[in-house]
């Protein structure tokens, strides 16, 4: 719909639409795919960052997650993000870094648009790369600019959050 340029998405008769349509219509929960959007208000909210990169592209993902009454947990996606790598290569350990400080940047972004407290809410990010884990919680000083920079920037947005390896 959007490279269409449709100024709105209300009857556009593009096919995208009319699958959207069919599927709200209907109640996306009878084919098996449930979109909740739902950010429950809570004094124990959790959010939880996932950054990841490959050789093509890298991404991060925020979710949040509140304790329900009957001792579950309702688990919302928040926000994601995936960039292409850029044109000059680039080390998987260095895209791992930008998906980690991807990461750090969404949610920053979650708690400034959901006017949270850092203080207030449990934040952790987690990454699959023990290289970028180890460069984001040592000395940034003794790496060339590239990763210097993005380490400074990771650290000073992750103060109050937990870094965590999804490999311990």
């Amino acid at each position: 719909m959007f490279r269409c340029q449709y100024k709105t998405n209300l009857h556009c008769g593009h096919k995208g639409y009319t699958v959207y349509h069919k599927l709200t219509s209907q109640g996306v929960c009878q084919h098996g795919l449930c979109l909740l959007r739902l950010l429950l208000a809570s004094n124990v909210l959790k959010l939880h960052a996932f950054g990841d990169a490959s050789e093509k592209g890298y991404g991060s993902v925020v979710y949040c997650r509140v304790p329900k009454s009957d001792s579950t947990y309702q688990v919302s996606l928040v926000i994601s993000k995936g960039k292409v790598v850029p044109l000059k290569r680039i080390t998987l350990p260095r895209l791992e870094l930008l998906g980690s400080l991807l990461s750090a940047r969404l949610v920053t972004f979650v708690l400034k648009a959901l006017q949270l407290n850092i203080d207030d809410v449990s934040v952790t990010c987690w990454t699959d790369s023990n290289i970028a884990l180890g460069w984001i919680k040592g000395d940034s000083c003794k790496w060339k600019p590239l990763v210097a920079n993005r380490i400074k920037e990771t650290q000073q947005l992750t103060k109050s959050c937990v870094l965590a390896s999804l490999f311990r």
